[in-house]
């Protein structure tokens, strides 16, 4: 294909749409378990992975991340993995199975990397954030459970501003604050479909310290300082 049009149907999901250092735009592809390379145009430079279980496939690619060095850092979901690239596509390593121990995920869904390179990754079904170091070797997790402030369920969405950490819970319907620790700082958001309000956030990105949220029921994006104040 040679353009975006000509690869994607309406049937195809992205996961993810992350600019790698090299200027090009990196396409997480649910549909087809692979990573698309694309120029600024939207055309196809080239795509990479493909269905199955072995080194470089992918089982649901849902998100991507990029190191200081220009590797490509991809949460290989159903597999229950992160796999490493080169910014050509090519295999690199990988770290993770499926289980509740450290270094094991039960669905990794979000990628994010701190000021010293640190990764953080949102296990969604094991109800916990994990560090790691960009090699892969794990330093801490969070360990509370449930609805309460500090206490995380079904997280999906990271992205680090200042090396303040923010993640979206689904089910709390909340986005909550962690420092490089994951120690605890701020939350908000609750259920309902008012401005300050949740129905099942995802996605979360940030830019120029800003924060954009997919509010994914009540079929928005909100934009909110670092503070959690409304923006639009």
């Amino acid at each position: 294909p040679s353009s975006v049009s000509d690869f994607y149907t309406t049937s195809d999901i992205v996961g993810a749409l992350e600019k790698g250092p090299n200027g090009y735009f990196y396409s997480a592809n649910w549909t087809d378990n692979t990573i698309m390379v694309l120029d600024s145009g939207g055309n196809v430079i080239d795509t990479f992975g493909g269905p199955g279980t072995g080194n470089g496939q992918f089982d649901n690619p849902a998100d991507i991340a990029f190191d200081n060095s220009g590797n490509v850092y991809v949460a290989d979901k159903y597999n229950h993995r992160i796999q490493k690239f080169d910014l050509d596509g090519n295999y690199i390593s990988q770290w993770g199975t499926n289980g509740t121990e450290n270094g094991e995920f039960d669905g990794p869904f979000s990628l994010a990397f701190d000021s010293g390179y640190n990764l953080y990754v949102t296990d969604y079904w094991n109800n916990r954030i994990q560090k790691f170091t960009s090699n892969g070797v794990f330093i801490d997790a969070t360990t509370a459970v449930g609805s309460n402030i500090g206490e995380i369920t079904s997280p999906y969405g990271v992205t680090i501003v200042d090396d303040k950490i923010y993640v979206t819970e689904v089910d709390n319907h909340r986005v909550q604050v962690f420092d490089t620790d994951l120690n605890y700082i701020r939350t908000w958001g609750q259920f309902g479909s008012g401005n300050l309000d949740f129905n099942l956030p995802r996605n979360i990105t940030s830019k120029n310290g800003y924060l954009y949220i997919a509010d994914t029921e009540n079929e928005r994006i909100k934009v909110y300082d670092a503070y959690g104040v409304l923006i639009a």
